[in-house]
């Protein structure tokens, strides 16, 4: 895909041949920017969006969205124009033709029109003004709100099970590709630019490496995969971030990643020692996470055992007997840590994809925001949290294989010349790496 770095800023320029009037950069990705734009001519929709305080209203007079003399706001993404008959035209046609196919879903932002210049090619999407999960989820709008979790992710896997029905695999879910409204609700899976409609796929390293799958990574070996089980397995990763707000590994790379090799030693303990999650939940991942693709828990089975389960978080009891790094990320100040709040958060790496409505794009939530300080419970010396027992026909202990995938957490502490030369960091930025590093 051609970069973005060439495209100029449009705000305050009208396109369409004055249609529509760009108003706002709301964010840009590697391969294209988005922008808030007003119709000046506008049509009533087929699916009209609203939300509260959209527009002023007073008693003499009311301003719809859908109504034909009010301005209709659209989210317009702009990317570079590639010349005819390439790749990359290639590529922005399948784009716009799979997320035509699937526009009609109440979970999935509507693509209305798409139209292209000398130099750009826009499509003029719904706008949402509250922004992408990732920016919810850091601002604690989810934490501890199992109800609210559970019905937001049970509307994400119903807009991916209407994807994969239509055919259509989109294989870069993470919360920065799924738009909200302002309480959280009727989340919307959004940005097609990486999705197929091939049921195999022979393209490795496509999406965004925390929440691909180990089959999907060229290193793994793998000739072709399943791109809905990526879409589940990256699925996964997601109700973890809304959950705790931190990612379990890196990447689902065993010969990469050190927390994920941790996970596969460990499948039934591993995610109960480093994120604050409720034994009943990590053992229903325990069963997504599988390495072996055909032996991990069905896309349908995984959202109906999620809306079964009665609390997401661990409990007060189990936190009596968790390790120091679960008890840190559930918001309370382990003794002998220190942190000076006035230091800034590290900076995160920078993502190549996103639905571009985050400030930072970054490519998942790399840690826990920074909240009130509690007083930390006194853990049990000597106890470790135990894993639910499980029946001897779980897949997940056919072969004490079982897979979890890590979230963006820094490696840990290690004897390696590599990971002895870490800079010295400010106290908060020190607090900030241990609250998402395990420690055994």
């Amino acid at each position: 895909m051609l970069q973005s770095t060439s495209l100029p800023n449009l705000t305050g320029r009208t396109v369409e041949g004055g249609r529509l009037q760009i108003v706002t950069l709301l964010g840009a990705g590697a391969y294209g920017k988005l922008y808030r734009a007003i119709d000046t001519n506008p049509t009533p929709r087929s699916r009209p969006y609203s939300w509260p305080g959209a527009f002023p209203t007073s008693s003499n007079s009311s301003i719809s969205s859908s109504s034909s003399a009010s301005p209709n706001i659209y989210a317009v993404k702009c990317l570079v124009r590639p010349p005819p008959r390439t790749k990359d035209a290639k590529i922005q046609r399948r784009e716009r033709s799979l997320h035509l196919r699937v526009s009609s879903h109440p979970n999935i932002v509507t693509l209305h029109r798409h139209f292209t210049d000398k130099s750009h090619c826009f499509l003029v999407m719904d706008y949402h003004p509250r922004g992408d999960l990732f920016q919810a989820i850091t601002e604690d709008v989810y934490f501890r709100k199992p109800e609210l979790i559970k019905a937001t992710f049970a509307a994400i896997v119903q807009g991916v099970q209407f994807c994969h029905n239509k055919g259509v695999y989109h294989r870069d879910i993470k919360p920065d590709n799924i738009l909200v409204d302002f309480d959280g609700c009727s989340p919307c899976l959004a940005d097609f630019g990486l999705a197929t409609s091939h049921k195999v796929s022979r393209e490795a390293d496509c999406g965004t490496g925390s929440y691909m799958s180990p089959e999907t990574f060229a290193s793994s070996g793998t000739v072709c995969y399943r791109p809905a089980l990526s879409d589940a397995w990256a699925l996964s990763i997601t109700l973890i971030n809304l959950v705790t707000a931190m990612n379990p590994w890196h990447a689902a790379r065993p010969l990469h990643d050190s927390r994920f090799r941790s996970f596969i030693r460990q499948p039934d303990y591993y995610l109960l020692n480093i994120l604050p999650i409720s034994s009943d939940l990590s053992a229903v991942l325990v069963r997504t996470f599988h390495l072996d693709p055909t032996v991990r828990l069905p896309l349908a089975q995984f959202a109906d055992e999620v809306q079964k389960i009665d609390d997401l978080f661990i409990s007060e009891e189990e936190l009596e007997f968790a390790t120091p790094a679960v008890r840190r990320a559930a918001g309370y100040v382990v003794e002998g840590e220190e942190f000076d709040p006035s230091e800034p958060i590290d900076d995160a790496e920078p993502s190549n994809s996103g639905s571009g409505y985050s400030s930072d794009l970054r490519p998942l939530p790399a840690g826990l925001l920074p909240r009130s300080p509690s007083p930390s419970p006194p853990a049990a010396p000597g106890h470790q949290r135990k894993p639910p027992r499980r029946s001897a026909s779980d897949p997940s202990n056919s072969s004490g294989r079982a897979c979890v995938l890590t979230l963006d957490l820094p490696r840990s502490v290690s004897s390696s010349p590599q990971d002895a030369a870490v800079p010295k960091l400010g106290k908060f930025k020190r607090f900030m790496r241990r609250l998402r590093v395990w420690r055994k």
